[in-house]
């Protein structure tokens, strides 16, 4: 299985991210840790403390993995036990 894919089907709370792509300017290269998730928007906790909610159809992320960041696109716009069902089973798009 694709490891991004493989990703985006576990828990994404924890994870470290960095915006690379945005339809809003503010965001460009925003980066930080995924505190929470709902169906359409997630929560990142900037390197400098505050929290941001941002939609996830506006932007598109990577992933911290392996000491670097791993371009993966948006994340689907489903619940978070949702979105690892059809991440698995092949039934997302990716936008962006």
């Amino acid at each position: 299985m694709n490891a991004i894919k493989d990703i985006e089907a576990h828990e994404l709370i924890g994870m470290r991210v960095k915006i690379y792509e945005s339809k809003c300017l503010t965001y460009m290269n925003l980066s930080g840790i995924i505190m929470d998730e709902t169906k359409n928007m997630i929560q990142i906790k900037k390197d400098d403390d505050k929290t941001v909610w941002l939609s996830k159809k506006k932007v598109a992320i990577s992933y911290f993995i392996d000491n670097e960041y791993r371009k993966v696109g948006s994340i689907p716009a489903y619940r978070p036990e949702e979105r690892t069902k059809r991440v698995l089973y092949g039934k997302t798009k990716h936008r962006i």
